[in-house]
């Protein structure tokens, strides 16, 4: 490999000429795929014109000076109104004029037409040579000089070829990003590459630094692999491989001579040597190449005499063997008479390595031997499976990329691979690296690696250019091919190679030796294992869902592991991302026309012939949009065979299916026969189905039950006695290539195992039995569903026919398959499900099976087409998630307002924007108008769900602005997203008007609502005039039932929240408006919230014109969370201004003197009061305990107290004395009661209390606390504890206190239910309500419930029972069976009361004959009221 170091002292300098050297490859890639382009657009615009004349013709007298006026801007210098113009118009012959023929002004519109800023580069083209050369008209769109002489592709510069592509629109649609000049996100990749080629040949001095190198490498390669047309040109794909090896400095010494011969020619034709400082630039190619062409000579100089020594060496080499060879043996007959013991032991370690590596050549001699008798030919189409041709003529690149990790679930990178080392990770610690290899059936995957095990097994030299690394397989010693179907019971993966591998090499008598040769080179060798199809492998249990290697095996060998699978198998969750070292997504082919010709080139060797059999093939696939299908290598054998017999025209999977199946029917039955009734759409033109409809009939049902069987490993391979199929049908199936058969090894009797022939066969041969049986879905696949978490995933081919036979019965599965995406698929991101639905819906339309309403409840939208818009119009209802990522602007319109069901909506990307309705158009989009602006008038069609126009399901993007709209801005009238929960936008517009209008919409809904918006822009529009008021930055809000709490609020938004209808407001110390002082906007805010009732502020550090905004308010309830009270007078005049002000609730780190003070005298009804900053340790520190007493006992209306305390404190308890109180709350750090003396005086003074509520860290075993409230007069305690259990002799002291309340009639307890004593303390209170929590238990068992009941059956007045539990069980439905009670909640935490013991739920509530109110409470599930 040759080194550019070598050439300059300084790296910088040798990156630039690196980066010099990659724009010359980037323009080598582009040059075939601009100039196919070029010609494209230069027959589109003749083609358009000649449509519109009576008869083609081509003019080639025009100057291009005629087809312009004089003056033309930047073209045309006159002076003047009627001066002579002497640049373009310059002689009599280029004066305006029309064409004679009038084809060279229309070629010159169309020309402005395709400009994307209609201004051409006029001086750059000679219109008399446009009819006959395609480039001339490309020149238009180049910069406007210095391109006259450039008359063709390969003499055009880097600069010319990306102008092109950026100022003709007919490259719009021909990337994957929107080409733009301007700024936008993401960057336009050719924007990016014209402005590195300006970087790289006008610097200000000729170094570039490392980052700024991998930058330009990343650009030109990311544009080189564009995903829409790029990645499919070869010379593209050779020019990344170029790049790599540029950059990573692999390129050979001639490969890189050659490249700067190029690249110094190329200066030379530069348009502006000056300011490409030419002299400079000269000299350092110039010098370069003088240095690698030295080096070249010197290196052939020194082959030369190395071949001459070689030869002398060999020659004194041949004179000293005899001698060496006789000393030698000298040495050794010495070596033995001294040390004969030694000599013995080493001579049998070597005979024992001689052996083995004997043992070895011969394991790789017959392995080699059977993978080329084995895999060397392959069938090539499924419809016929006895015609197979070599590998190596019809297998194609695959398009493999590698995935990464993000946000949950693995995502494309956008890297190809291309060689087999990129398989592996470079860097891997790792004895063994497990590679995973997905792809959908049919893929390729089994066929890829075929051609790997060929290419280890020196298979001549290939002719393509992808995966030429074979040395990187020489690095494995053996390559062991498994197919883990055949042994799903076993997980020991040198068990699977004994059976599939050394079985079938060796005979009975040499196995056992080979076995142990096997596990020797497991542990000695670097081995590569590749275990095909692992869907196919259900594992014998015992948490075993990856095969494995031996302990001994996986610590002392380098065994890699590349494993194949269908997507689903990762995404059930039970393999573990940790056990995915690199995964690696196989999307088929990359080039399936060059696989279509290589199987039409085994009929027809005449090259003209079978260019048009590819022709027509290509067309036909267009025309049909059927290019999707082509990514699976089987699926396009199908059709290019079926085509090419002149069958007709296949659109759809089923009927491909139907035709295959049909196919292979014909093997065993010449009988034909037709459906009369139309069913099936999908059979209707089959041949051999309905002669033989019995057979397959029984075939298809045994499909089915096998793939629901509850024995999982017995769903793909199967003995006879599971597939339950007579003789006669099963030696049909075999016939006819249905199912295959293998025998098995076994020492004891012969048996044999079956499987379809492929799963995909299986798969629709259940669905139709299941469309000929609908009620299965209900009554086997629920089941099914419920048994297997997850395993609805495995079904989504299934569902996909299912959809083509018949789409009531897809509809049907749907709605199963749905509701188990939502109940175990918590991810919002995957798109797994959404992507079957919309294959299914695509299928059901191509087959036109009836009426769809197929069942998605979270929609992912990446990019916008007809199939969305239908498949949302059928679920709008019933829409539960909606997740909108748009970078670019493909265009639609949503209409939110049905969405009654909506909780989650997130949007993010540029090109979304939040606008408020236009009804009119808002009326056309909700009945199908065809004049709508949603849709194209060649597109309209009918919306409803049960009418979809047929190809509708191939379009796929529409060019217009993307808007979420809401059908009015009117608070009273809004009635849009009533079950919202969380709404994320990001990075989008947003109208001013509709932020306030969802705002008030969302303060009308009775439970929580998250809102976020993350540096969206809010707009405004004046007179038609859009424009940005400001930008959100980081903003989060929380509403719920007139009440809104508000993160990092700028003073610009309070306008939103103007004249509201809120009741309770929150704001944090991060609102800008408040922390900065801007006391208008808030005060004046605060003012225009007319029901605003209840207000909460965290405030750090106060400032007077904090307080000051709080002046004069209505409102009712005030909580403070601050950290001190250092602007006490300020604080104490707001406070005394509230006149309505009857809750006060203030959370403290620092209470002093001053803000007691501050309280004095107040109006309110109820204090709380609390420590804020402590971290765990909450609760209040009471200082200046007088000051605290003499502000509580001038509340003369105060009536209820809430207080929280971080430790038993003799100051509180004083404050409290003699309080008129009514409620008193007691919560906190408090671990012991030390103070009981001032504890029960405080307590007992409180004469009117009627509520007492304590919650503190206080055992039960201490009765300090118990003595205190012992003969209260209150009538409603609660007592929550942090430690629940108590012992036997603390339960009496428990019940003496409770009995003391003589008038209590509500008590409420945390309690363990498992406590054997708490029968003692409840039982024959006369108390009318009972609340227990019994949350914080492991369940409640049959034991539990004769003591619970026995509890509630003795409380002789009791009307209202609560009951909060983690988990539902017969034990508490059992306690609660017939009671007497009149009232009964019921709260389930963390899914207490699930979905599966509703039947059993309602059958005991009947049993409660006099309940009145039911209040069941659930995460997981609520039944109302009965």
């Amino acid at each position: 490999m040759a080194s550019l170091s070598a050439v300059f002292i300084e790296a910088k300098r040798t990156n630039w000429l690196k980066a010099w050297l990659a724009v010359d490859i980037a323009k080598s890639g582009l040059e075939q795929f601009v100039d196919i382009e070029a010609k494209t657009l230069h027959t589109n615009i003749y083609n358009t014109i000649w449509s519109r004349s009576s008869a083609p013709a081509a003019c080639k007298g025009c100057h291009t000076a005629n087809l312009l006026k004089c003056p033309t801007q930047g073209v045309c210098k006159k002076r003047g109104a009627h001066g002579n113009c002497t640049a373009m118009h310059d002689n009599a012959a280029k004066q305006p004029r029309p064409c004679p023929i009038n084809v060279c002004n229309k070629v010159h519109d169309e020309i402005v037409n395709q400009h994307i800023f209609s201004n051409p580069s006029w001086k750059n083209t000679s219109a008399q040579q446009w009819a006959k050369h395609p480039w001339e008209i490309a020149k238009c769109y180049f910069p406007p000089d210095g391109y006259v002489g450039k008359t063709s592709v390969q003499d055009t510069d880097f600069n010319g070829l990306i102008s092109f592509m950026m100022n003709c629109k007919h490259f719009n649609n021909m990337f994957s990003f929107a080409i733009a000049v301007g700024k936008q996100n993401p960057p336009c990749l050719l924007k990016k590459a014209r402005e590195l080629r300006n970087e790289i040949c006008h610097p200000p001095s000729l170094e570039i630094s490392d980052q700024k190198l991998q930058e330009y490498f990343t650009t030109l390669i990311k544009l080189l692999s564009d995903s829409k047309c790029l990645a499919q040109d070869k010379e593209a794909n050779t020019a990344v491989l170029k790049l790599d090896e540029l950059q990573n400095e692999r390129m050979s010494l001639n490969d890189l001579i050659e490249l700067l011969k190029k690249s110094h020619k190329t200066l030379k034709d530069v348009n502006e040597p000056g300011e490409l400082r030419y002299k400079e630039i000269d000299e350092i190619l110039a010098k370069a190449l003088k240095i690698l062409e030295d080096r070249m000579q010197d290196l052939e100089k020194r082959q030369e005499n190395t071949e001459t020594e070689v030869t002398d060496l060999k020659e004194r080499t041949e004179n000293t063997e005899t001698e060496v060879k006789d000393l030698k043996e000298q040495v050794q007959i010495l070596k033995d008479l001294k040390e004969p013991s030694k000599s013995n032991i080493q001579a049998g370690k070597q005979i024992e390595q001689e052996e083995y590596e004997r043992g070895v050549a011969e394991m790789l001699k017959i392995l080699k031997t059977h993978y080329k008798r084995k895999l060397s030919n392959l069938t090539f189409s499924p419809l016929n499976d006895s015609v197979a041709a070599p590998l190596d003529d019809f297998y194609m690149q695959p398009n493999i990329q590698l995935m990464k990790k993000d946000k949950g679930c693995f995502i494309k990178t956008g890297t190809q691979i291309l060689l087999y080392k990129n398989l592996f990770s470079k860097d891997s610690k790792l004895n063994q690296q497990t590679v995973f290899i997905q792809g959908e059936a049919g893929s390729g995957k089994s066929t890829f690696l075929a051609r790997l095990v060929m290419d280890w097994c020196d298979s001549p030299k290939r002719s393509d250019n992808f995966f030429q690394d074979l040395k990187t397989l020489k690095d494995y010693k053996f390559i062991f091919l498994v197919t883990l179907r055949n042994s799903v019971q076993e997980f020991n993966i040198e068990e699977i190679i004994k059976q599939q591998v050394i079985d079938s090499l060796y005979g009975k008598e040499d196995c056992e030796k080979a076995n142990k040769l096997l596990n020797e080179i497991m542990k000695q060798e670097h081995c590569l294992i590749l275990l095909d199809g692992l869907d196919e492998w259900t594992g014998p249990g015992n948490d075993h869902n990856l095969p494995e290697l031996k302990a001994l095996h996986y610590t002392e060998s380098r065994c890699d592991l590349l494993i194949t699978t269908r997507p689903w198998k990762l995404a059930d969750g039970k393999i573990k991302d940790s056990e995915i070292d690199i995964l690696l997504q196989l999307e088929g082919i990359k080039y399936p026309f060059e696989l279509s010709k290589c199987i039409l080139r085994r009929k027809y060797q005449d090259e003209n012939v079978l260019e048009a059999k590819n022709s027509a093939f290509t067309e036909y696939i267009r025309k049909q949009k059927l290019e999707e299908l082509l990514q699976s290598p089987m699926m396009l054998s199908v059709i290019v065979c079926w085509h090419d017999e002149g069958e007709r025209k296949l659109i759809s999977k089923c009927e491909i299916y139907s035709s295959l199946i049909d196919s292979l029917l014909k093997k065993v039955s010449n009988e034909e026969g037709y459906f009369e009734d139309q069913r099936f759409n999908c059979f209707a033109e089959t041949q051999y189905i309905q002669p033989n409809i019995h057979h397959v009939n029984q075939i298809a049902e045994a499909a089915f039950r096998l793939l629901f069987s509850d024995i999982q490993e017995k769903s793909l391979v199967f003995g006879a006695k599971d597939l339950k199929l007579e003789d006669a049908q099963r030696k049909f199936a075999l016939k006819a290539g249905i199912l295959t058969k293998a025998k098995t090894s076994s020492l004891a009797r012969s048996s044999s195992t079956f499987s379809f022939v492929h799963k995909s066969i299986q798969e629709f041969l259940a669905a139709y039995y299941i469309a000929c049986n609908e009620k299965v879905i209900n009554e086997i696949i629920a089941g099914y569903f419920e048994q297997y978490d997850k395993s609805y995933l495995a079904m989504t081919q299934l569902f996909i026919f299912l959809c083509g036979v018949s789409i009531s019965a897809g509809n049907a599965l749907s709605d199963l398959m749905n509701e188990s995406n939502v109940k175990y698929n918590s991810f919002q991101g995957d798109t797994l499900y959404q992507n079957c639905v919309f294959a299914g819906y695509r299928e059901a339309v191509a087959n036109s099976t009836g009426s769809i309403n197929l069942r998605l409840t979270r929609f992912i939208i990446n990019d916008i087409s007809l199939d969305l818009k239908n498949l949302w119009n059928m679920n709008v209802s019933n829409v539960m998630s909606l997740t909108i990522r748009l970078p670019s602007v493909p265009g639609y319109k949503i209409d939110l307002s049905l969405c009654h069901k909506l909780k989650s909506l997130q949007l993010e990307g540029p090109g979304i924007e939040l606008k408020e309705g236009d009804e009119n158009v808002l009326d056309d989009i909700l009945t199908g108008n065809q004049d709508a602006e949603l849709l194209n008038a060649e597109d309209s069609m009918d919306i409803s769900p049960s009418k979809v126009v047929k190809h509708s399901a191939s379009v796929t993007s529409l060019e217009f602005p993307v808007w979420i709209v809401q059908i009015s801005t009117d608070p009273s009238q809004c009635t849009a997203l009533p079950s919202i929960e969380y709404i994320r936008l990001e990075g989008v517009k947003c109208s001013y008007t509709l932020l306030c209008s969802l705002l008030s919409s969302l303060l009308t809904l009775d439970h929580q609502v998250q809102f976020e918006l993350i540096y969206c822009e809010i707009t405004s529009c004046v007179k038609g005039a859009v424009s940005t008021l400001f930008n959100t930055g980081d903003l989060k809000i929380t509403t719920e039932n007139k009440k809104i709490a508000v993160s990092l609020l700028d003073d610009k938004l309070w306008n939103a929240l103007n004249g509201l209808n809120i009741n309770s407001l929150s704001l944090d110390d991060r609102c800008k408006a408040f922390r900065e002082n801007h006391k208008e906007s808030l005060s004046q805010t605060l003012v225009l919230l007319s029901h605003l009732d209840k207000l909460s502020i965290v405030v750090d550090y106060d400032t007077p014109d904090q307080w000051k905004t709080l002046h004069g308010l209505n409102i009712k309830s005030l909580n403070l969370h601050i950290r001190g009270a250092n602007h006490a007078e300020s604080l104490s005049q707001s406070l005394a201004s509230l006149k309505q002000l009857e809750m006060l609730s203030i959370d403290v780190d620092e209470c002093n003197r001053a803000l007691w003070e501050a309280l004095h005298g107040l109006g309110i009804k109820s204090l709380s009061l609390s420590g804020l900053w402590s971290g765990f340790d909450h609760g209040l520190t009471v200082k200046n305990a007088k000051s605290l007493k003499q502000s509580i006992l001038s509340l003369k209306q105060l009536e209820t107290l809430n207080v929280d305390v971080y430790d038993d404190t003799p100051g509180l308890w004083e404050a409290l004395q003699g309080l008129s109180i009514k409620s008193l709350s007691l919560s906190g750090q408090i671990i012991e009661f030390k103070n009981a003396t001032s504890l029960k005086k405080s307590i007992s003074s409180l004469k009117q209390l009627e509520t007492l509520d304590v919650s503190v860290i206080e055992a039960y075993s201490n009765t300090v606390l118990w003595e205190a409230i012992q003969g209260l007069s209150i009538k409603s305690l609660r007592l929550s504890c942090f430690r629940l259990n108590f012992e036997e002799k603390y339960a009496t002291s428990l019940k003496q206190l409770i009995v003391s309340l003589k008038e209590l009639n509500t008590l409420t307890v945390d309690v363990n239910a498992h406590n054997p004593n708490m029968r003692v303390v409840f039982q024959s209170l006369n108390i009318k309500s009972l609340s227990l929590n019994l949350s914080k238990n492991e369940g409640f068992g049959l034991k539990y419930a004769t003591s619970l009941k026995q509890l509630i059956l003795s409380l002789k007045e009791l009307e209202t029972l609560s009951i909060s539990v983690d988990n539902d069980s017969p034990g508490l439905r059992e306690a609660l069976q017939g009671l007497s009670i009149k009232s009964l909640r019921l709260r389930g935490i963390d899914g207490g009361f699930e979905r599966k013991y509703e039947e059993s739920l309602e059958q005991w509530l009947s049993s409660l004959t006099k309940l009145d109110p039911l209040n069941i409470r659930s995460m997981s599930m609520s039944l109302g009221s009965k």
